[in-house]
């Protein structure tokens, strides 16, 4: 079962993401998406000096780089609709002080 949980205890929030499929099924998801965000930078790449590989990371490792990214992503995705919604209200506020300062009286 797949699913998420929203717990609150004493004024915190615990969020929970669960996924169950098969092992290969799951192994296949999440190595092919660590490594497709590897390749566009995410996770531990090591220094110029002593460069990691992918095939270094490990299994936690991976899991990290996918919890960045989708926590990333929610809050990317928060941050603009907070955005969208106040550019919305100012949009509404200027166009309603428009109709009486640029009004000619007629």
């Amino acid at each position: 079962m797949s699913g998420a949980t929203f717990t609150l205890d004493n004024g915190t929030v615990t969020i929970v993401f669960t996924w169950t499929t098969t092992t290969v099924q799951a192994q296949n998801v999440v190595n092919d998406a660590a490594l497709r965000l590897w390749n566009e930078g995410y996770g531990d790449h090591g220094t110029e000096e002593v460069p990691r590989e992918f095939a270094e990371t490990s299994n936690q490792e991976r899991l990290n780089i996918l919890y960045q990214y989708a926590t990333r992503g929610m809050l990317n995705y928060a941050r603009a609709q907070h955005i969208c919604e106040g550019a919305d209200e100012g949009a509404a506020t200027a166009a309603a002080a428009a109709e009486t300062m640029y009004d000619l009286g007629e």
